[in-house]
């Protein structure tokens, strides 16, 4: 005998078939959106990288199975609405597992913005002009506005590093800190370099955090004195004895084309240094640091390459005779995503960008190392600090024909070597960037018949400090 259905269980499978439709037609709506967006992102603003685009397909990329990964990396870098969705994660973050920075003093400060821009020596607010120079002597702040202190609370990460972030009239600005037992290590680890690569040159450029805009008003002996620990750590390089046999270089020879075994000199450092602190300071009433980003602006970049350029034995490009542009619109830098301080949210930074003037080509490894390839190392589309290099990934390799082939560098970086990075096209036929966060590559492997000129590390200063840091430099020499 055939039983009834029961009301309740009617009831049920109303239910179940209802949810089903629900879910089927969301699904059925993220997949339509997902498929036919009309402006497919080409950059992350929240992961300041470029995304990955729609890979080759032929019949060997379909044999090798690289088509099908390159599609769904395509499909997973360009999912609609995915960078609102990183940049909510990477505000939920901030929720937990944070520092408590207290540094020296146990004390940081933090004063509501009055208006966007910094402020000048007599209170004017500067703010970039159409040619990126800021007006007035700049750099420092009224003696009268001293700030009120509160103590150091929780703060989230930047760039990488868990560090402070300092928000003080019109800008934010992040913090330093130095070790002096963790830079003898980084210095050991760059020894170790210039014996796995005895014919190239070992260089190290740490970057100054941007609160050394602070320094010399009334936040002097409150934060650290970066200057003082570049000096340090510059002692600590020019202790490093070379008993190579090469021949010593001539300054000046390099640009025309120097072989590289003639680059390491025979009496000297094994690792060289180069001190940008004063450099900076000198301009430091110039658009150096952004307002809301914990990155030097492609101006402050700049005049980091020159002293670079200088210590490598070339005539650094005068900036006036690359192409000054200003890449889309105002943004908000990664500070404010970091924070979620809406304070920081209200400060506007403009990209600009310095183009380099001799021809060159970029290619991409993402994690993956699929292949992204651009015209220039800098990018024109979105605008935020990722167009410097299609921002951070594990490998990117400039070819610049218009230079002598002989010259080539590596450049092994965290986001702080993104914007400096053009300027190297000037001098170096072949320019190999690596960023050892973002994936690993066995470098002697890599450059085992691959000649390099020079070996940079470029990054912010707090990592030349910073043991895990130090090991994951290590790891890349590992055989």
């Amino acid at each position: 005998m055939k039983m009834k259905e029961s009301r309740f269980g009617r009831t049920n499978k109303i239910v179940n078939i209802s949810g089903f439709t629900v879910i089927a037609a969301a699904w059925l709506l993220v997949a339509s959106l997902n498929l036919f967006q009309k402006d497919r992102p080409e950059i992350s603003e929240a992961e300041q990288r470029a995304l990955a685009g729609f890979p080759e397909v032929n019949i060997s990329t379909v044999v090798d199975g690289s088509a099908f990964r390159g599609i769904d990396n395509f499909v997973t870098d360009t999912f609609f609405m995915r960078d609102f969705l990183v940049k909510s994660q990477q505000k939920f973050s901030v929720l937990y597992g944070l520092d408590l920075i207290t540094g020296d003093s146990g004390r940081i400060a933090y004063i509501p913005p009055a208006a966007t821009g910094r402020q000048d020596e007599a209170g004017q607010i500067v703010t970039p002009d159409a040619s990126g120079e800021s007006p007035g002597s700049g750099g420092g702040f009224p003696e009268e506005a001293v700030p009120t202190f509160s103590e150091a609370g929780q703060l989230p990460e930047t760039d990488y590093l868990k560090n402070g972030v300092l928000i003080y009239k019109n800008a934010a600005y992040s913090m330093a800190d130095y070790y002096e037992a963790g830079a003898r290590q980084f210095v050991a680890v760059a020894e170790q370099y210039a014996d796995a690569f005895p014919h190239t040159r070992i260089i190290i450029l740490p970057a100054p955090l941007s609160a050394m805009l602070l320094d010399g008003n009334e936040f002097k002996g409150a934060l650290l004195d970066q200057r003082q620990s570049l000096l340090e750590i510059q002692a600590m390089c020019e202790a490093t004895a070379d008993s190579s046999t090469a021949v010593a270089e001539t300054p000046g020879d390099l640009s025309a084309g120097s072989s590289p075994d003639t680059i390491r000199p025979a009496i000297g450092p094994k690792v060289r240094f180069v001190f940008v602190f004063d450099e900076l300071w000198a301009h430091r009433g110039e658009y150096i640091y952004f307002y809301s980003d914990h990155h030097w602006t492609a101006r402050g970049a700049y005049y980091a390459y020159r002293c670079f350029a200088g210590a490598a034995g070339f005539q650094p490009a005068g900036i006036s005779s690359m192409k000054e542009t200003i890449i889309g619109e105002p943004f908000v830098g990664g500070l404010y995503t970091f924070t979620g301080d809406e304070r920081i949210k209200a400060f506007r930074d403009t990209l600009y960008a310095y183009f380099p003037v001799k021809p060159h080509t970029m290619k991409v490894y993402d994690k993956d190392w699929n292949i992204m390839e651009f015209g220039s190392s800098i990018l024109t589309f979105g605008s935020n600090y990722s167009n410097f290099i299609a921002g951070d990934n594990p490998l990117t390799v400039i070819n610049v024909p218009d230079n002598p082939e002989g010259l080539s560098i590596l450049v092994i970086k965290d986001s702080y070597g993104n914007a400096m990075v053009p300027f190297l096209t000037e001098h170096y036929n072949t320019i190999y960037v690596v960023d050892p966060r973002h994936g690993s590559i066995k470098l002697r492997e890599y450059f085992k018949n691959i000649p390099l000129t020079d070996i940079l590390f470029l990054n912010h200063l707090n990592l030349n400090s910073t043991t895990s840091w130090v090991q994951t430099l290590q790891n890349l020499l590992a055989e």
